[in-house]
This record gives structure tokens, sequence and C-alpha cells, in this order.
């Protein structure tokens, strides 16, 4: 857990933390094995070869992002079926595997009862992610899930941490944005706030690192220590 950086970087590092912004998937809960099976039952629902394995990889990825890296050759409206494919499926099996990492309940718990300001921030749609929240029984925690809803662009543009700035009332020099994907670096980066990488939840942590961001952390406990230190 440390800063990251140039020296302009490492001085961004410090400060207060009143306020986290958390990626969702791959962060806050582990839920690629449940997307991945829905992508592959879309791809295989259109008559395409596929299974679990092609898309764990690609986990994080919006989903045009996803099924395109696993397809190139789709075109838009095949493309479309695919998505409206898996949403239809994953509605029904979002939660059959989901669960919250290890660590994250006990963390959201005191960082809430701390007074810090928590929300999410996915590339799911926000009603999805609300619903997924809800059943792992998390929502209680948190003030506010932002989801990439449109126009909002997807990250790496730094819209949604913005949109969650500007609708929770909250200073980006106070805050940090913790993900697991060098997206979610480079989203912080463009709105000017800190980041924190996820290494429990990175696929590509070399990618993630990569980004330089203003802290790491090997566990949700460390996210703790952390914020209590600089509150």
């Amino acid at each position: 857990m440390k800063g990251k950086g140039t020296q302009a970087g490492f001085f961004q590092s410090q400060g207060s933390i009143r306020n986290l912004i958390f990626d969702l998937d791959g962060t806050l809960i582990d839920s690629r094995l449940d997307i991945a099976r829905s992508q592959a039952f879309a791809m295989k629902s259109r008559g395409f070869s596929s299974s679990e394995e092609t898309f764990l990889p690609l986990a994080g990825q919006p989903l045009h992002v996803a099924f395109r890296n696993a397809r190139p050759d789709l075109d838009t409206l095949e493309l479309e079926c695919l998505i409206g494919a898996y949403r239809e499926h994953y509605r029904e099996h979002a939660l059959d595997t989901t669960v919250p990492f290890a660590g994250i309940r006990e963390m959201l718990l005191e960082l809430h009862a701390s007074g810090v300001g928590l929300a999410v921030a996915t590339t799911k749609g926000s009603a999805q992610a609300r619903q997924i929240i809800a059943g792992l029984n998390l929502l209680e925690m948190l003030d506010g899930v932002f989801g990439t809803d449109p126009p909002l662009r997807y990250k790496p543009e730094p819209d949604l941490l913005l949109h969650v700035l500007e609708r929770q009332n909250w200073d980006a020099d106070t805050a940090v944005a913790v993900g697991d994907a060098h997206t979610d670096m480079a989203a912080a980066r463009a709105a000017r706030c800190r980041s924190g990488a996820a290494l429990w939840g990175a696929h590509d942590r070399g990618r993630l690192l990569a980004e330089s961001p203003s802290f790491d952390f090997e566990s949700p406990a460390e996210i703790l220590d952390l914020v209590i230190s600089r509150r």
C-alpha cells in the first residue's frame, strides 16, 4: 500500500480521504464466472461456438468490447442480439456463484460506520448493479450506486466518476477511485482524483500497476487502514 509514480503523483497521494468510489466487478464482488457463463450462453444461442473460458480473460470489459474481442467479425446487428441474449440470461443467473471478495463486507461496514462516503461506479447499468448489490446485502452500506447509463461513456473516460462526484457533492481532492483494471486508473486520472489498485481482483496486475495508481492494495483491510489513518 503506497503512493506511486512521479513526484507529483506522490504528493497527489497525500492528504485526507473522505470518500471512496469503488468499481464493482473484480473489486467488490467476484462475478467473473457468472458473467462469462452468460456471455458464452449468448454466443451459443446465436449459433457460435464458445465457452466460459473464452470470456474469463475478458472480465471487466464493456459487453460490446468483450464480444468483439471474442469475435472480431461481428456486425452491429449481431452484436446487439448477443448483448440482448446475454442480459436476459444474466438477469436470472447474476448471483449463481457471485460473492463479495473476502474482507469486503467488513471493510464497508467499518468505513460506513466511520462516516466515510462510499459509492459504486460500474460499467453495468445502474438498475442491474443495484439489484446485484442488494442481493448480496451490501446496498445499505453504500451512499450511491452509479452505472454507465447513456449518455455516459465507459471508462477510461472520466464521465462516470465525474457524475458520481457531482451527484454526491464530493470533492475530487478528497476522493479515491478503487478498481481492478487499468481503465479504472485512467478514468481516475482523467477525473483528477486519486486512484487505488485492487490487486486481489486484478486479472492483469502488470498492466494495472503500469498505470501508476496513487495506491495499491493487496487486500480490503489495507484500504481500511489507509483511510482511517487519513481521516
